[in-house]
């Protein structure tokens, strides 16, 4: 493990853990992406345990299989396994958790605590899915965290490239939200080296990424 991936787990742990009460929820998510981390397995290989990606690919079969082909990596290296969207094929590959986009919320908030019991009968266990929801905005994190999200990833913290029309967040508003809402909340977009400390006393219980993160664990 690289200096600076084990500088990164350290700066997490000085950043957030304080707010991670939850022992079932990742120091942090990778997020899979088409163009950015189209495939993300050698990159899930060196992943540390206690981690999670969540596949969200749009073209279903590449995302079924990444899913399968992610599946038994992630239980090996005991990494968290989320399926954005896709509530039969996260049943279907024994997935960890789902996870729901915005408009997807805002579509169908009543889904997420279905989706638990779903879980529970097709695996023959009593362990629900861990259901993470994406929000851009106070609104967007209320109906969430009403919905029954575990834990919602607040977009974008810092400017982007890839969406660099998008209105960012900034340190103030993402302190403003993680005092309004008790649902734990990652901070996602346009976290870097530079910028990470910056978060720290914002109240956030953990950092999501797709560049950073994949390029730090690809140095490893």
């Amino acid at each position: 493990m690289t200096t600076n991936l084990s500088d990164l787990k350290r700066t997490l742990n000085l950043v957030c853990i304080n707010n991670r009460l939850d022992y079932r929820l990742p120091d942090f998510f990778l997020l899979s992406d088409d163009q950015r981390l189209a495939d993300p397995l050698k990159t899930v290989a060196r992943m540390p345990r206690g981690s999670a990606i969540i596949v969200r690919h749009r073209h279903k079969g590449e995302r079924r299989r990444l899913a399968f082909a992610l599946k038994p990596v992630c239980r090996r290296r005991e990494i968290m396994l989320f399926i954005a969207n896709d509530i039969d094929l996260a049943i279907g590959c024994g997935a960890d958790g789902i996870h729901f986009s915005e408009a997807a919320i805002w579509r169908n908030a009543t889904r997420l605590r279905t989706v638990a019991s779903r879980h529970s009968c097709h695996n023959g266990h009593h362990r629900p899915f861990l259901i993470s929801a994406a929000a851009h905005c106070l609104n967007s994190a209320l109906r969430a965290g009403r919905g029954g999200a575990d834990v919602i990833l607040l977009s974008p913290v810092f400017a982007t490239r890839s969406h660099p029309e998008a209105r960012t967040l900034g340190v103030l508003r993402i302190t403003a939200i993680t005092r309004d809402l008790s649902t734990p909340i990652y901070g996602l977009g346009g976290i870097t080296g530079p910028n990470l400390k910056r978060l720290k006393n914002t109240g956030l219980a953990g950092l999501a990424g797709i560049e950073y993160f994949a390029k730090l664990l690809n140095k490893a």
